[in-house]
């Protein structure tokens, strides 16, 4: 519930709260572009149109176009571009529909305003076919003033391009339709590259005139009808070029992700050369070099890679062994999925969760992956994910009630700030469990002891004080603790490798610092004075019972001390206390608390009755501190140990030419290693 509350502050709602923990396991996010990687508030910035037969010129400035001009392609295209359904314009002119359109809805009111473009959007729709991620394109049939009708389509540029027989060449009046050619292909295809080069969507645009007769029954049209007849011997206008630059921030939280050893993958609907583009510019990808293969994939590789089946299965047939030779390459090297579909989204994911995380021994344990997602067909990827993460402001509700988590921001560093907390979340409570396991060995040795004739040191009742008055209060404190400046540079825990609760931690606590609390512990049991006298002895006088009485004291006061020293060190794994310092208020209250609680039990008469103490002199009070003191020294000379080690793995990873380097995870680091 803590780390829950504080991703809230951070702008991730949190609705399941095991997410939180899965988030902090984060290896792949696999991200949409539109919108999470970039600000999803696109403009116009290009239209381009044959000029020539071999060239194509650049309209930037559309202040001259004019709706009711039939001649002029920039003015063509425009009128094309705001010629649809799925944008409207709301109250006080503002924009409900997806990006692309608005792009052009907003162009539209800049050169011609409101009026115009609300005459040219009220114009009857005769047929539409809407837009959607298979097709790609978008058409309208619409009646044309001078009689007939006007058909326009809109769409992905190769797939607008194979529609058209013919184009227009020219300008203004002087405009012609030619016979489209494929050198004429070649040209829209190398303008649309330079286009999406430059991190632009690109769509195509294109026309021409239709005669059917006035009682034409549009209504029983069947798609394929309109795809034989309606979509034939099309006109091609020109090419948009739409902008949709990243989100600031974008970059340095991919680059964030990169450091922690968290794969990055774009997974967007546009052209791969526009995908890529974007993926250089905010380091998903390296923005020079050539890229290595399955590095990009797109949907046309996807075609024959989906099973048959609803998911993957190992059977060893044919099928399953193309798969597996395929997906083992993409779950590693892939880093942008371009013109993919929602449905693609969910191979994506179980491919990842199927064949990634492969270990040294060969064996894939999967990944553990976040998916974001918006739309209502995005509900299926974000379930199949590990974590999915939905978007809070563009999100439906169909895709939220999906999620684990919710972007309040919708923005793209909120994950890394999720992954961050939920790092910390399990960093923190490791450190509380063992800070708790600390004390059983001393809490445990004065029974074994008493055996051996020593007389008991450490009772019950005592042993209950360091549990519910020492111990609890600070495990409960460390959900606050501070994180460590390394946490994000640590490559991400796997939960079925490595456990919470590992053997590091077991050392740690049992064989390393409860081992040191013992030795103290003892040391300064034997303090008291006449102690060693009482040894082998089952019957004592009552100066030789209050004797037992300081010496068991002694040892439980050098306990909480021992206890004091254990909370320090564990707060860091590798950093050093004199550099990090004691951050946490809370704890720091819990550990006055402690001392406070622990005079009570020393000093008051009723707690004494109960706990079996007695009152010490200021000398046996101040003797335990030296635990303290030995413990913390101690420690600080195995962290430089140990951050020297950490370095030297750097090193020798950095020089195995490792992609992504990131230091081992302390959580399956045995604490003691050097």
């Amino acid at each position: 519930m803590i780390a829950s509350q504080k991703m809230s502050a951070r702008n991730v709602l949190v609705r399941k709260l095991d997410a939180v923990e899965t988030l902090g396991c984060v290896s792949v996010v696999c991200s949409d572009k539109t919108g999470t990687l970039t600000r999803g508030d696109m403009t116009l910035g290009d239209m381009v149109h044959f000029s020539s037969p071999t060239a194509m010129e650049t309209v930037t400035d559309f202040s001259k176009t004019d709706p009711a001009d039939k001649n002029t392609l920039p003015s063509k295209m425009l009128r094309g571009g705001i010629r649809n359904n799925a944008t409207v314009i709301g109250k006080d002119n503002k924009f409900i529909g997806s990006p692309t359109e608005v792009a052009m809805m907003k162009a539209g009111l800049e050169a011609w305003g409101v009026k115009k473009v609300k005459d040219v959007m009220d114009n009857t729709t005769l047929y539409e076919i809407p837009f959607d991620s298979a097709n790609k394109y978008m058409f309208i049939a619409e009646p044309y003033n001078e009689g007939g009708q006007l058909f326009s389509l809109k769409g992905a540029p190769e797939r607008v391009a194979k529609f058209c027989k013919y184009a227009y060449v020219g300008q203004g009046g002087q405009a012609a339709i030619k016979l489209m050619t494929p050198e004429m292909q070649e040209v829209i295809a190398a303008n649309a590259k330079t286009l999406m080069g430059q991190a632009k969507r690109v769509l195509g645009i294109a026309e021409r005139r239709a005669n059917y007769p006035a009682d034409f029954h549009w209504d029983s049209a069947t798609a394929d009808f309109a795809k034989e007849n309606f979509l034939c011997d099309m006109v091609f206008i020109g090419l948009f070029g739409i902008q949709d630059p990243p989100k600031p921030g974008v970059k340095q939280a991919v680059e964030d992700c990169h450091a922690a050893g968290v794969r990055v993958i774009m997974i967007t609907g546009d052209h791969p050369d526009t995908g890529v583009a974007i993926a250089k510019e905010i380091s998903i990808i390296p923005a020079h070099g050539e890229l290595p293969p399955f590095t990009v994939i797109t949907d046309k590789e996807l075609a024959d890679k989906v099973p048959s089946g609803e998911s993957f299965v190992d059977d060893g047939s044919d099928e399953a062994n193309k798969l597996e030779a395929f997906w083992t390459q993409v779950v590693v090297h892939a880093r942008v999925f371009a013109r993919v579909t929602p449905i693609h989204k969910q191979l994506i994911v179980q491919a990842l969760q199927k064949w990634g995380g492969k270990q040294a021994d060969g064996k894939c344990y999967g990944d553990i992956v976040a998916m974001t997602g918006d739309g209502v067909n995005d509900a299926p990827a974000l379930k199949q994910a590990n974590v999915g993460v939905a978007m809070g402001i563009r999100g439906t509700e169909v895709a939220k009630d999906a999620a684990d988590i919710v972007l309040l921001d919708d923005e793209f560093s909120s994950i890394v700030h999720g992954i961050e907390q939920g790092r910390l979340s399990s960093e923190n409570l490791q450190k509380s469990i063992a800070h708790t396991l600390c004390s059983k060995v001393p809490q445990c040795m004065p029974n074994f002891m008493e055996l051996l004739g020593i007389p008991l040191a450490l009772n019950v009742s005592q042993v209950l004080a360091i549990d519910i008055g020492t111990d609890i209060w600070t495990a409960i404190a460390y959900a606050w603790q501070p994180k460590e400046s390394a946490l994000m540079e640590r490559k991400p825990r796997h939960p079925t490798l490595e456990k919470i609760v590992n053997g590091g931690v077991l050392v740690y606590a049992y064989a390393y610092m409860g081992l040191m609390q013992m030795v103290c512990c003892w040391y300064f049991y034997f303090q008291a004075p006449g102690i060693w006298n009482n040894l082998g002895k089952s019957e004592f006088t009552p100066e030789e019972a209050h004797t037992n009485k300081v010496a068991s004291t002694m040892y439980y006061y050098t306990l909480v001390v021992g206890q004091i020293a254990a909370a320090m060190a564990t707060t860091t794994y590798h950093e050093s206390l004199f550099k990090y310092l004691a951050p946490n208020g809370k704890l720091n209250i819990c550990i006055g608390m402690e001392v406070i609680f622990a005079m009570l039990i020393i000093f008051e008469p009723t707690s004494q009755g109960i706990f079996m103490t007695t009152g010490l002199t200021a000398k046996q009070l101040l003797m335990p501190w030296m635990t303290f003191v030995a413990i913390s020294c101690v420690e600080e000379i195995r962290k430089s140990f140990a951050r020297k080690a950490v370095h030297a793995r750097e090193v020798v990873l950095q020089n195995f030419f490792v992609r992504e380097v990131a230091p081992q995870n302390p959580l399956t680091q045995r604490l003691l290693d050097a």
